[in-house]
């Protein structure tokens, strides 16, 4: 996922957080492990090797929490209003 894209949920989650609470914190949970990830990787690479597999999984957290709502939301086990927010442009 693009930043922009990150940033576009953000704003949504943050206009809705009333409304919708539990996912404005576990979005901002997502996000928080995502950029500790991305800290940590030069970190995990100097001191440890195995850490490497910690912070890669994290970098792909985002993509891989919006693809899992996008499959339940299609499949009508959750509802997912923020999906569109996210939404990939034509032109990626």
């Amino acid at each position: 996922m693009k930043v922009q894209q990150l940033a576009s949920i953000a704003a949504w989650m943050n206009s809705h957080r009333h409304r919708q609470p539990m996912e404005y914190h576990i979005y901002t949970m997502v996000l928080t492990l995502w950029l500790m990830a991305l800290i940590g990787l030069p970190v995990s690479i100097a001191l440890n090797p195995l850490l490497l597999f910690v912070c890669a999984a994290g970098v792909i957290l985002p993509d891989a929490y919006f693809s899992l709502r996008a499959r339940l939301h299609m499949r009508q086990k959750l509802r997912c209003d923020w999906l569109p927010a996210g939404a990939r442009s034509s032109h990626d």
